[in-house]
C-alpha cells in the first residue's frame, strides 16, 4: 500500500495524525526520488501528489479505565511487596539483636551453639537484600 507514498505519523495525546503523501500515476517514483532526478529543481512538471490526513483516536473511556486499574493495582502491589520487605529485614534485625543478648549474658552453652546462629543471621543480610531488590 505504501510503495508510492511517504507516510508520516505526529503522536499527540490521546490520538494520531497521519499525513500521507501518495503518486496517483502507478509506476511513477515518490516525490522524494523525483528531487533525485531534478524534477522538483524548479523545473516544471506534470506530475501530481495526492496528500491525505487522518486522525486517528486511539483512546477510549475504557481504556483510560483500565489503565487507571492496572496502576491502581501495581500501586498496591508494590506496596505490599515493600511492606514484606520492611517486615522480613525488621525481623532480621530483631532475631539479630536477640542472638547478641544470648551472646552478652551467655545460657552457659557451647559457644559454638551460640556464635553460628548470630554469624548466620549476619551474613542471611546480602542474601536477603539482593532477593528483595530482585523483586522490587
Amino acid at each position: 500500500r505504501f510503495r508510492s507514498a511517504h507516510v508520516h505519523v505526529y503522536d499527540f495525546k490521546g490520538s494520531q495524525l497521519i499525513m500521507e503523501e501518495r503518486l496517483p500515476i502507478q509506476g511513477e517514483r515518490s516525490s522524494l526520488s523525483l528531487m533525485h532526478l531534478g524534477v522538483g529543481n524548479g523545473e516544471q512538471s506534470n506530475i501530481s501528489t495526492k496528500v491525505t490526513v487522518k486522525q486517528v483516536m486511539n483512546s477510549s473511556p475504557g481504556l483510560h479505565f483500565l489503565r487507571g486499574l492496572y496502576s491502581v493495582i501495581a500501586f498496591f502491589n508494590g506496596a505490599f511487596m515493600f511492606i514484606i520487605a520492611v517486615a522480613l529485614l525488621l525481623f532480621l534485625i530483631s532475631d539479630l539483636a536477640n542472638q547478641a543478648r544470648i551472646i552478652v549474658y551467655g545460657t552457659g552453652g557451647n559457644n559454638r551453639d551460640i556464635v553460628f546462629p548470630f554469624v548466620g543471621t549476619i551474613l542471611s543480610f546480602p542474601v536477603f537484600l539482593h532477593g528483595l531488590t530482585q523483586l522490587m
